[in-house]
């Protein structure tokens, strides 16, 4: 049994991070001039912050309790012909 929030960008921060902590993982999207918030900057290190700001809407990256990590490609956007990948 695990917990998945599904949230947009201004739900993201009006969430508590003890909330947040109780997620198995995030899909994390382009995340526009609002950025990361602060406990997830780590992330930076990893992933360009203009990359985050402007990534394409069928791409995303995941973050699990654990701190794994991937990036990945959604397969119903136009353009993937149905193929997803991660990378």
């Amino acid at each position: 049994m695990g917990i998945a929030l599904g949230l947009d960008s201004v739900g993201f921060y009006a969430i508590d991070i003890d909330r947040r902590n109780l997620a198995d993982y995030m899909i994390l999207k382009a995340q526009g001039v609002q950025g990361l918030a602060r406990d997830l900057g780590w992330l930076y290190s990893y992933f360009s912050p203009s990359i985050v700001r402007n990534m394409k809407p069928q791409y995303f990256f995941i973050v699990t309790r654990k701190g794994a990590l991937g990036l990945g490609e959604f397969p119903f956007h136009n353009g993937t012909n149905g193929k997803g990948r991660t990378y």
